[in-house]
């Protein structure tokens, strides 16, 4: 009986162990099975796709929107400095040290703002004329029927006291009435035609504005390189660089911006007496820049220096208005073609 007690004893434990085995087993097996999910996750979680593959996104997509506007900052900062020396000190050379993007926005600027004083004061013009002949045509309309209202009273209190009235004023509502709707439709016909005038000029005026744009660009573009040509040629400064020649021009073109955004101002009032006394202003200026950029060189010749550089203030206001001209007609022909 005891050896059979002991027996049931180790078979009751055996089978309590391998229980024991198979849960920790069954334990084990989920354990391993919820890792890769957990793996999963936590590979996500550090930048990576669930496929394994590394995700470099984000942190590139920061560092290059960092980089980005620290760069812009620099180049707004350097501009506004740039600027502020331009104002102080326009005429002096800056050697090689300044940043040439900077001359050729001002350059650019100018030229644009060149051409859109013109443009803005024929606009207004136009928008003026447009809204005097509509005024005009209703006060027409109205003096019409005002004459004719009063020649029918006139008509109606010459006539005999009797039947004739009703039939008068009959004749007369319809003649007023009809007039009325015949003058309306003149004048809304009238208003069409001046509306469709007013578009067309407006279409022809921003073409004009574009080829006046980059008409002037090229006038300043010419002008750097005469002042860069009598200098280097002419005067025979070697040192003088093409850079140096478009910094010393654009330097000064800053306060010729100021006079044409001033202007422009003047021109969006419709005030036309200062808008013209300051494009005066500006074509005195650019006659400035001329002057600084021949006379201040130093001449490298054994000739004296004062013939060479009125030579050369010559050579370059005439060759600046034969490129005028030619601009002027090139343009024309080009409106011509396309209007």
């Amino acid at each position: 009986m005891i050896v059979d007690q002991r027996v049931e004893e180790d078979a009751h434990e055996e089978a309590e162990g391998s229980r024991r085995s198979q849960s920790d087993a069954d334990t084990g097996g989920t354990q391993l099975r919820i890792a890769p999910a957990d793996s999963a996750l936590g590979t996500a979680a550090l930048g990576t796709s669930a496929l394994g593959a590394p995700v470099l996104g984000a942190p590139a997509t920061n560092a290059s929107a960092t980089s980005a506007d620290a760069a812009a900052n620099a180049a707004s900062r350097g501009l506004v400095a740039w600027l502020a020396s331009s104002l102080k000190a326009p005429s002096r050379d800056m050697r090689e040290s300044d940043r040439s993007i900077f001359g050729w926005l001002a350059i650019v600027v100018t030229s644009i703002f060149s051409a859109l004083i013109p443009a803005t004061m024929a606009w207004r013009a136009i928008s003026a004329f447009a809204a005097y002949a509509t005024n005009r045509a209703g006060s027409l309309q109205a003096l019409v029927l005002g004459y004719v209202d009063q020649g029918i009273a006139s008509a109606r209190e010459a006539l005999p006291s009797g039947s004739l009235a009703m039939p008068f004023d009959f004749v007369t509502s319809y003649i007023t009435t009809m007039l009325t709707n015949k003058l309306g439709r003149v004048q809304a016909s009238f208003g069409g035609r001046v509306d469709r005038w007013e578009s067309t000029l407006r279409s022809n005026i921003t073409s004009i504005f574009i080829v006046a744009a980059l008409g002037f660009l090229i006038f300043n573009i010419v002008l750097v390189l005469c002042v860069w040509v009598v200098r280097r040629a002419l005067l025979h400064d070697t040192a003088f660089t093409l850079g140096r020649a478009l910094n010393l021009v654009a330097r000064q073109y800053v306060l010729v911006l100021l006079v044409l955004l001033a202007a422009e101002l003047f021109a969006l009032l419709d005030l036309p007496i200062p808008v013209v006394i300051l494009l005066l202003v500006a074509i005195i200026l650019t006659q400035m820049i001329i002057r600084f950029g021949v006379f201040d060189a130093s001449n490298r010749r054994r000739a004296d220096g004062y013939y060479l550089k009125v030579f050369g203030f010559i050579v370059i206001n005439i060759l600046l208005l034969a490129v005028f001209a030619l601009i002027v007609v090139f343009g024309w022909h080009i409106l011509s073609a396309s209007l």
